[in-house]
């Protein structure tokens, strides 16, 4: 849908609290783009708080998974974040109305509205469900939640079942 809607000249917005998620949304969302051949795609983070929120994302690493943790005492990023605002590709303002917003945010005299809304307090039952429910055409998830954690290997319910979530067209 995402890279779709990008090819046809459309925009996406994606509203979202400016927390941790938003991070694995970039992390996602540029991955994505990448491998759809449309690295040049510019993000927007706009929140009055997206200069201090990315300023420090990079220095508490406490809130971070152990892998990226360990990236923070290294001499690259953490989160691919970092490199994107600095090559450009990510941009943040505190609003719209943020100079300089203008000029680089394209905006189409149409606009389709699809309403998607990711609610992150979903368990792995309620995510199942909702995931056989929709049934999407894709579905982007991290490699962890496709098997049961590492210390207690026998939690399946803690996993995406991407086998009973296929249609018969899979």
């Amino acid at each position: 849908f995402l890279a779709n809607t990008l090819r046809l000249g459309g925009n996406v917005l994606l509203p979202c609290y400016p927390s941790g998620v938003v991070y694995d949304l970039f992390e996602c969302l540029s991955s994505h783009l990448d491998n759809s051949g449309m690295s040049t795609i510019p993000m927007f983070f706009i929140s009055p708080v997206a200069d201090n929120s990315l300023a420090y994302s990079n220095i508490f690493a406490e809130w971070l998974s152990t892998a990226k943790q360990n990236k923070v005492y290294l001499p690259e990023e953490p989160f691919p974040h970092a490199f994107l605002s600095r090559t450009g590709r990510l941009k943040h303002f505190k609003h719209i109305y943020s100079d300089g917003f203008s000029t680089d945010y394209r905006q189409p005299l149409q606009m389709k509205v699809v309403h998607c809304p990711i609610d992150t307090s979903l368990n792995f039952t309620q995510a199942n469900k909702l995931i056989r429910d929709l049934k999407p055409g894709t579905l982007v998830l991290p490699e962890s939640y496709l098997h049961p954690p590492i210390i207690d290997p026998a939690r399946t319910d803690l996993v995406i079942d991407t086998v009973s979530n296929r249609t018969v067209d899979d």
